[in-house]
């Protein structure tokens, strides 16, 4: 989806802050496909999920991660 990686860099770089590159990247990887599984079932089906949907699902995806 368009602006997918985007956001993956974003929540690479984020999370490189606080730990070591490759577990910031295996991380952020499992956040972002988390989170767009959340986005899409708030939006109600994959066409009409757009990367904002994604972005506001991330403190969700953190949450059940935890």
């Amino acid at each position: 989806k368009g602006g997918s990686g985007d956001i993956l860099a974003g929540i690479i770089g984020a999370l490189s802050a606080i730990t070591d590159r490759k577990t910031a990247v295996e991380n952020a990887c499992v956040l972002l496909a988390l989170s767009g599984i959340i986005a899409t079932k708030n939006a109600g089906n994959e066409r009409s999920t757009i990367p904002l949907d994604v972005i506001n699902s991330i403190g969700n995806a953190i949450s059940q991660i935890e």
